[in-house]
């Protein structure tokens, strides 16, 4: 082999540069790590700001939810209220005239009018029994200021 003669200068020269080249593949990979922690970090950011605004839009939605089925039992109630008037209406409506048409019969037995009143009677599937139908004259008696005592 050659005998190579290397000075002293050159030796540190050589030393110099390693330790420069060291130094500046220590700083990329510290540069690369911040650089994945900051984006790990931005990426933590944008998920909790996500979440957040998650949890805000399920909240919204659940209160236009409870306000809903509010709005709507509230609107049920009334309507069982409607209903059950007009079932007091119907059954007094039908006792009416049933007791009309029974009248009449006595007077007039064979009028067309009485006949077809007695046929639309007996298509309605309203049938109060006697409770009800005793029930029913009670609270037409109270309500017109007449007491039944018996």
């Amino acid at each position: 082999m050659d005998n190579v003669n290397v000075s002293a200068g050159e030796v540190g020269g050589i030393m110099a540069g390693i330790i420069a080249g060291g130094a500046a593949v220590a700083k990329g990979i510290a540069w690369l790590l911040n650089w994945n922690d900051a984006r790990r970090g931005e990426k933590e950011d944008r998920l909790a700001t996500w979440e957040k605004s998650l949890a805000e839009r399920e909240k919204a939605y659940r209160e236009e939810i409870e306000h809903r089925l509010d709005q709507v039992q509230a609107d049920l109630a009334k309507a069982n209220g409607v209903a059950e008037r007009l079932n007091y209406t119907v059954s007094t409506l039908v006792v009416a005239v049933e007791d009309l048409t029974s009248e009449l019969e006595s007077h007039a037995p064979q009028a067309l009018s009485l006949i077809r009143a007695r046929r639309l009677l007996q298509s309605l599937k309203i049938r109060p029994t006697p409770a009800e139908l005793d029930a029913l004259a009670k609270k037409v008696d109270a309500e017109n200021g007449h007491t039944t005592d018996t």
